[in-house]
């Protein structure tokens, strides 16, 4: 957890490196024009994928799953929402990023992996049981360890 902590320290101290080496670049009106339209674009985005997986959520409840991918998916783009309302050009793109699903999709393997890799992982042993009630739901008993 101490990357994280890092990281937040360091994150504005880049992105004021980066937002000076552009604005020397092009100017400061063209650079905060750029800032300004990524957060356009961003919200823009934000809406259309948050509605996307909203759907996507829901006809998977209808269908009888849990839409777990489509929560993660779900939080990774609240993530690059927030990033792309930050002034900045690397939290905009680590935020479109979030919000394009190919790239989300992959960033959140990669972060499972990591965390699969470095943390402790559960493992759970489970079995199931068709429920005799008038309800006709499946119903789940199992198990876990934390194995470290």
């Amino acid at each position: 957890m101490n990357w994280v902590f890092v990281g937040l320290l360091c994150l504005p101290v880049i992105e004021i490196a980066v937002l000076i080496s552009v604005g020397g670049v092009i100017g400061l009106p063209l650079t905060i024009l750029f800032v300004v339209l990524t957060a356009i674009i961003g919200t823009f985005l934000l809406r259309q994928q948050g509605i996307s997986l909203l759907l996507s959520a829901q006809q998977q409840v209808t269908q009888g799953q849990v839409p777990t991918q489509t929560m993660i998916e779900g939080v990774a783009v609240a993530v690059g929402g927030a990033l792309l309302l930050t002034p900045g050009f690397v939290t905009d793109t680590v935020g479109f990023l979030c919000l394009i699903p190919a790239s989300r999709q992959l960033i959140i393997a990669v972060l499972k992996r990591g965390v699969l890799a470095g943390g402790s992982v559960f493992v759970a042993t489970s079995s199931v049981k068709k429920d005799t009630t008038d309800s006709g739901g499946v119903t789940l008993e199992g198990e876990y360890k934390r194995d470290k």
